[in-house]
């Protein structure tokens, strides 16, 4: 299986997995549990999926409780600049879930059992039941450090907080940030004048609510306002996940809850995924220019041949 130790990144998959990591971020880490989530409790998770969500793991724990000693450097190299919204709960749950899942049914499991050195064997499940422990631990709030940010001088943002969304040289709008980072809604609100009653925006419709990696709360967009989230709530609405090889769906809710759906009944929800602030503000200028986007052409659920 292309392992040389019995840690998590101590093999093959796993470094795979680092270098999709520094190229794709976030919806990397997504991707490797929704591998693990697609096939549910019965289905046979292979040993590259298994490892890749063990990995993937292990960076959420290490957001959580800021211990980096089991990622390699380029994995805590990219940690350093990306661990916010990885600590959210329901992404700690997903983690959880998914090692379990790994421990207690799959490929990977079965070829340390089969190998003939039994404390290797042992070595690794011991180090994943650990990983389960700090997931779990973290989930629950129990005896978890948050980890220190680094200091950028700049301001960290709270929920409730109102962002300028610029579209151009003339034109912008405003998103905001929602109680489950990094989930941020954006207002049917472009303006060419700044908008100074914060109330009347969030009182606007919502056109859609999007996860966004840090880059929206690290400068790219400007704070102007704070509306509480009890003032003008917003819901999270459900999002989708589907496999691209058997097309079989998956309804994802705001506590993450999944159930398995028809591509059909997803139409209309958002993939999930974590967006980056330039191809949202793309999304933004095609929706005012009434044309299609193609970032949201490509999220889009896919249709079996004559639905």
């Amino acid at each position: 299986m292309g392992a040389w130790g019995t840690d998590s990144f101590e093999n093959d998959d796993a470094l795979d997995f680092v270098v999709r990591l520094e190229h794709e971020g976030k919806a990397a880490i997504h991707a490797a549990f929704e591998d693990v989530t697609r096939l549910g409790a019965e289905g046979y998770l292979e040993a590259p999926e298994a490892s890749c969500a063990v990995a993937a793991a292990e960076l959420v724990a290490a957001a959580r409780d800021g211990d980096v000693s089991r990622l390699p450097e380029p994995a805590q190299a990219w940690l350093a600049g990306h661990a916010d919204g990885l600590a959210i709960p329901a992404l700690l749950v997903l983690a959880h879930r998914a090692v379990e899942r790994v421990l207690a049914q799959s490929e990977l499991r079965d070829l340390w059992e089969e190998g003939d050195a039994d404390a290797q064997s042992e070595a690794w499940s011991s180090g994943v039941r650990q990983l389960i422990a700090r997931l779990g631990a973290a989930a629950s709030g129990s005896k978890a450090k948050v980890p220190k940010r680094r200091k950028t001088g700049k301001a960290i943002f709270e929920p409730g907080v109102l962002l300028r969304v610029d579209l151009d040289d003339d034109w912008h709008t405003y998103a905001r940030m929602l109680a489950r980072r990094p989930k941020f809604a954006f207002y049917d609100c472009r303006v060419s004048a700044p908008a100074e009653d914060v109330l009347s925006i969030v009182n606007r419709p919502v056109l859609f609510v999007l996860a966004v990696n840090d880059r929206a709360s690290s400068g790219h967009w400007r704070k102007i306002g704070q509306v509480p989230l009890d003032v003008a709530p917003v819901p999270i609405p459900d999002e989708f996940m589907q496999d691209i090889a058997t097309g079989a769906c998956q309804i994802v809710d705001e506590a993450f809850h999944v159930k398995s759906a028809k591509p059909e009944e997803c139409v209309g929800l958002e993939r999930v995924a974590v967006w980056d602030p330039t191809h949202v503000e793309e999304r933004l200028r095609d929706h005012y220019a009434g044309r299609p986007n193609a970032h949201l052409a490509y999220m889009k659920v896919k249709l079996p041949p004559g639905a």
